[in-house]
């Protein structure tokens, strides 16, 4: 597979400007620029490349989704991060306004482009080819804009300074937009296409997504279509046969990835952070902090519904060899390496035991052993919902131990660990801040699970069925005698099925990029997304922790909620984030009343 080697071909952002006063400007001569498909490539890749920087998916779109979603967590320090987390989104915030003007970077960049090539002498197959390639990337830059801030500026033309002030557009238009893009691109695009490019079928695919947004989000003339699109699509990509495959090394070539992005740790422009952000500390040869994890209640929903479920594994770290100075830290003890070599995190934890052996250091000292344990998932009455009482009672084994390591306000200022961590951008081959595992964005899987949610919609309540149990089964097979996650038996109800479907989304593609979106598909209909903070409010040991720690330390809990109430209020304000401040004081067509509600 080629890696697209992205480049840097547009001036920057003033720091005073509006991030729509901004006109493109290559930094050659457009007419050199345009005037053979080689050059005219590296200005597509550029395109591209915008897609892939710290802005969007390399770092800032994917924290920010991740960690605004309703089951993340961040420290409890009173930061943006810790706001924007606890569902409380502030107007000055550096990745709300990153992403914000990140992705109006992209709307730019293919904007510019698609006039370039028009006006080129390029031959016309090569200018319909690129411009397709170029819509398809607008419309994905389009698509997250409307689906996390609603009404936004719209602009399909190149730049002209003086005219970039712009009021904020309905979302309905914006997806119409979408809706032409991706359909000009679905007919004029290759079926195959080098891995890091949008194809036909992508094309179709987001297409589909796009109706099926839509049609969740009240447009019910929009099942069919995302039906059609989907049926058209199907069986175009295929299940990768392990769900650990999907995250392994630079995933090339993969039978399951829609579209993805590519990155390298040799590119000054293409940059990934996410081990950074989100592996464990002292995991590897790099540099990660895991600021920005999952929440205990997410985690023991996922693992309490499905006992055993190989994704597990393949979405958090449990335990892990400690690393120091890019190597194995040394074996602790003499005799053998023991818990005390291994780092852990929720639900994992280690214990002093009653043994003592020789240190690994000359000394001849001794110190005491650690033992790992887990929760009793298996011993408590609510594997998705371990009860702080139950563990206390001193029925279960080693409950007391459990709540001495996560419900402990001694304790509250520890480190993340108290937390899962997400491993599926775990590498070892980072350089810096900088990893090299490409990113999919869409994958067959998802499809299937959007596919699903529309067939059920339409009546058709067993295909739904069969087409979940393809993802379940998938998982299921990905570890040689795993039973979970079962398959679902057929006899659900249309509302039963959709919050099954709804929370296996979110299941199957936790710790990836767009989280945010998944868990307001909805809207407030049916209230999955009540449900969904519900779990958090109702999880009985994040509920200890945030009596102990509420206001007071640095590594407590959370309550949505006003004052803990999942009002309406609180869930309309909360399905889209606020107009960034500086787009406020930037852009005079949007004024601080034009922003989203409750803010």
């Amino acid at each position: 597979m080629k890696t697209l080697k992205y480049i840097t071909l547009v001036l920057g952002i003033s720091l005073f400007s509006s991030c729509l006063d901004e006109e493109p400007k290559y930094s050659m001569d457009n007419g050199v620029q345009f005037s053979n498909e080689s050059n005219a490539k590296m200005a597509l890749d550029g395109c591209y490349g915008y897609m892939t920087t710290h802005s969007v998916y390399g770092h800032f779109y994917t924290e920010l989704t991740i960690g605004a979603s309703g089951f993340a967590w961040f420290t409890t320090n009173g930061s943006y991060q810790d706001d924007y987390v606890s569902l409380r989104a502030r107007l000055s915030d550096d990745l709300n306004q990153g992403v914000w003007e990140g992705l109006y970077k992209v709307v730019n960049e293919t904007n510019t482009f698609i006039a370039n090539v028009a006006d080129s002498p390029l031959d016309n197959s090569v200018k319909v080819t690129m411009t397709g390639q170029a819509k398809f990337l607008r419309a994905l830059a389009y698509y997250n804009l409307a689906t996390i801030w609603g009404d936004v500026p719209y602009k399909i033309a190149a730049s002209a300074i003086g005219a970039v002030e712009l009021p904020r557009t309905p979302k309905a238009q914006i997806f119409a937009q979408c809706e032409s893009d991706w359909t000009d691109a679905f007919n004029t695009l290759p079926e195959t296409v080098t891995d890091g490019y949008g194809s036909k079928w992508a094309a179709k695919a987001f297409l589909g997504k796009l109706y099926h947004t839509m049609a969740c989000q009240g447009d019910e003339t929009a099942w069919q279509k995302a039906k059609e699109c989907f049926d058209a699509v199907y069986g175009k990509f295929a299940l990768e046969s392990k769900f650990q495959n999907l995250f392994v090394d630079n995933v090339n070539n993969s039978k399951e990835s829609i579209f993805q992005l590519n990155y390298t740790t040799t590119s000054d422009y293409n940059k990934s952070r996410l081990h950074w952000v989100f592996s464990a500390r002292d995991c590897g040869v790099g540099v990660a902090w895991a600021r920005t994890t999952i929440t205990k209640s997410f985690y023991d929903k996922f693992r309490g519904t499905y006992p055993g479920d190989p994704r597990i594994d393949g979405t958090f770290f449990s335990k892990w060899r400690k690393y120091q100075n890019g190597a194995p830290k040394a074996q602790m003890f003499k005799e053998r390496l023991t818990a005390n070599d291994s780092s852990y995190c929720y639900p994992y934890f280690v214990y002093a035991s009653g043994e003592q052996l020789e240190l690994n250091n000359g000394t001849g000292k001794k110190q005491a052993v650690q033992m790992e344990d887990c929760i009793p998932y298996d011993k408590v009455s609510d594997p998705t919902n371990p009860s702080y009482d139950e563990l206390s009672s001193g029925d279960i084994p080693n409950g007391k131990r459990v709540l001495d390591n996560f419900a402990n306000k001694s304790k509250l200022n520890a480190y993340q660990t108290h937390w899962p961590i997400i491993k599926k951008y775990f590498d070892q081959a980072q350089v810096g801040q900088n990893a090299h595992k490409n990113i999919i964005v869409y994958r067959y899987a998802e499809m299937l699970l959007d596919m699903a949610d529309v067939y059920n919609e339409l009546g058709n309540t067993d295909k739904a069925i069969s087409l979940a149990n393809e993802v379940l089964k998938r998982a299921r097979q990905s570890v040689a005698g795993a039973t979970q996650p079962a398959d679902w038996k057929s006899g659900l109800s249309k509302d039963a099925l959709r919050e099954k479907i709804y929370f296996e989304r979110l299941f199957e593609t936790c710790g990836e990029p767009g989280q945010y979106q998944r868990a307001r598909i909805w809207g407030t209909r049916h209230d999955l997304f009540k449900h969904l903070l519900e779990v958090n409010n109702n999880h009985s040991i994040t509920q200890k922790v945030y009596e102990l720690g509420e206001g007071k330390v640095n590594f407590s809990e959370r309550r949505f909620g006003d004052n803990g109430a999942l009002t309406e209020s609180f869930l309309k304000k909360n399905l889209l984030l606020p107009i960034c401040q500086k787009e406020l004081n930037t852009n005079s067509a949007i004024k601080p009343t034009d922003n989203n509600f409750g803010y």
